[in-house]
């Protein structure tokens, strides 16, 4: 294999890799949050908002709120406060934990995704607030697969295979040397 096609497979190899993975670079979770993570309150509050890095945009975001019985408390869709936050409007909670998972689309087109928890009235820390990964919230947290995307995803992950396949398996063109110049005899002057 020449220099070229090592070099066309090496350069394709870590778009492929970077495209993958430049969500994961994007970072994760919100700046702030009122409550905030691990917060102890007397009373429940009517909203809970979370301040981002970037600006959210409301239409492409969720955010999903349940008690300690897993019965939801948010009402209605997210909306955006200011620039950089989002407001989810929450019914009153009972005594007990309250468990908040998020995934915000911003503007520049990265996602933050993440879970918060908070109690109410029970004077001591929710015994989730060092769940750092949001295992136990993950059920809140689902949604389907939309078809056009994962159609997509499939055409593009062939597109790739064929252009990979192409580079590497392309015929050699033998390369012939030019042919000599065709010597001329020298014309004398007579």
């Amino acid at each position: 294999m020449t220099r070229v096609r090592w070099a066309s497979a090496v350069v394709v190899g870590l778009a492929v890799l970077l495209g993958w993975t430049g969500a994961a670079w994007a970072g994760s979770g919100a700046a702030s949050s009122a409550p905030a993570d691990g917060a102890v309150l007397t009373s429940a509050p009517s909203a809970v908002e979370l301040v981002f890095t970037g600006r959210p945009v409301a239409a492409d975001s969720h955010v999903a709120v349940r008690d300690a019985a897993g019965r939801s408390l948010a009402v209605g869709e997210p909306r955006p406060s200011g620039d950089r936050s989002l407001v989810q409007t929450v019914r009153s909670a009972e005594r007990g934990d309250v468990v908040v998972a998020y995934h915000v689309v911003l503007a520049d087109g990265s996602e933050k995704s993440g879970t918060l928890w908070f109690s109410v009235g029970t004077g001591v820390r929710p015994a989730r607030a060092s769940d750092p990964g949001g295992e136990a919230a993950a059920p809140l947290h689902e949604h389907g697969i939309d078809p056009l995307s994962a159609v997509l995803l499939l055409v593009n992950a062939v597109v790739v295979f064929v252009a990979v396949a192409m580079l590497v398996l392309r015929p050699r063109r033998s390369v012939e040397p030019p042919p000599a110049a065709a010597q001329q005899p020298e014309m004398s002057s007579r």
